[in-house]
C-alpha cells in the first residue's frame, strides 16, 4: 500500500552510545517517557503503524498532509521536553509503497517494514551536504502536500541548497493561525536558541547540531516575518522581529561562546541582517 513515511534517528546518538553508553540509554529513556505522556501518546496513537529500533524510527501515515503536521508537531515535543538539553532529531518524510511483514524473529504482525519509501526516507535523512537537526521532504511529496493544503506548504515547506529538497520548519506551529502571541513566539524561540548556542555551540562534538538549531530557528523567524507583512499571521506582531535575532546581539552571542567555526558566524550574521530588511 502507499503511505507517508516519517523517518528520523537522534542526533549525537552514535558518540552517546560509546563507553558504558549511559547518554544512549538516558535519551532514548527522555523518548519513552514523551511519547507515554497522555498528550503525546494520543497524538502517536494517530499514526498507522509505528515502529523503533535502538535510536531509528518509523511512522506511517496514509495521509500527506495529517503525516507532515503530526510529525513537525512531534518533533518539536522532543525539544520542549527538556530545553536545557534538549533531544535534537534528524529526519525526512517520503511517499509510496510501503509493505509491513512479520518480523524476522518476532511473531507480530507488523515487526518489521520495507518499501521504497521506507528507503527514500532514510536516504534523504542522510543527505550529507544538509547538516543539522533538519527534516528533509522532496519534490514529489511536497506537490502533493501543495495539491491538498498550498497554505500549509507554504507556510512549513522551504528549499534547502541541494535541488528537489526541502525542509520542514518544524519550529513553527502547524498552521499560521495558531499563534497566541507572535512576540512571545518570537522571544521564546531566540531565548531557547541562544541558550543552547552558549552552551554547546562551541563543543567539538556535538556543536554543529546546536549550531544548525540556531539557523533554523533563525530562518523559521525569517518565515514568520514573511507572513506577517503578507498579513497572513494574527495577530499582527507588536514587537520589530529583529529585536531578538539582531546583529547586535548575535555579534554579542558570537564573541561570548568560544569554539563557533567563522563560516557559522558569517551564515547566522547574514541571517540577522536580513532580518533587519
Amino acid at each position: 500500500m502507499a503511505e507517508t513515511v516519517f523517518y528520523f534517528d537522534f542526533l549525537g546518538f552514535s558518540a552517546m552510545s560509546l563507553g558504558d553508553g549511559a547518554a544512549a540509554v538516558d535519551v532514548l529513556s527522555d523518548l519513552a517517557a514523551v511519547l507515554q505522556s497522555k498528550a503525546i501518546s494520543q497524538q502517536v496513537q494517530r499514526w498507522r503503524h509505528r515502529y523503533a529500533l535502538s535510536d531509528s524510527v518509523f511512522l506511517t501515515h496514509p495521509d500527506p498532509v495529517e503525516a507532515l503536521k503530526l510529525g513537525a508537531e512531534l518533533v518539536q515535543n522532543l525539544v520542549l521536553y527538556r530545553k536545557a538539553d534538549p533531544i535534537l532529531v534528524r529526519g525526512a518524510f517520503s511517499y509510496g509503497e510501503v509493505h509491513h511483514l512479520h518480523g524476522i524473529f518476532l511473531a507480530q504482525p507488523d515487526g518489521n517494514l520495507a518499501g521504497e519509501a521506507v528507503v527514500a526516507a532514510v536516504r534523504m535523512e542522510q543527505t550529507e551536504h544538509l547538516k543539522g537537526p533538519r527534516i528533509f521532504i522532496g519534490d514529489d511529496l511536497k506537490r502533493a502536500i501543495e495539491q491538498q493544503d498550498r497554505l500549509l506548504a507554504q507556510w512549513l515547506l522551504r528549499p534547502t541548497t541541494l535541488a528537489g529538497i526541502w525542509e520542514v520548519l518544524w519550529l513553527l506551529p502547524t498552521h499560521p493561525d495558531q499563534f497566541g502571541a507572535v512576540e512571545t513566539f518570537v522571544e521564546n524561540l531566540c531565548t531557547t536558541a541562544t541558550m543552547m548556542l552558549q552552551a554547546h555551540g562551541g563543543d567539538a562534538t556535538f556543536g554543529s547540531h546546536y549550531r544548525e538549531f540556531a539557523l533554523l530557528a533563525g530562518r523559521s523567524i525569517e518565515r514568520l516575518k514573511q507572513f506577517a507583512e503578507w498579513g497572513m499571521v494574527k495577530p499582527p506582531p507588536v514587537l520589530p522581529f529583529n529585536q531578538f535575532f539582531s546583529r547586535r546581539e548575535i555579534v554579542k552571542i558570537c564573541n561570548d561562546t568560544t569554539g563557533l567555526p567563522d563560516d557559522f558566524v558569517a551564515r547566522i550574521l547574514d541571517l540577522a541582517r536580513s532580518m533587519e530588511r
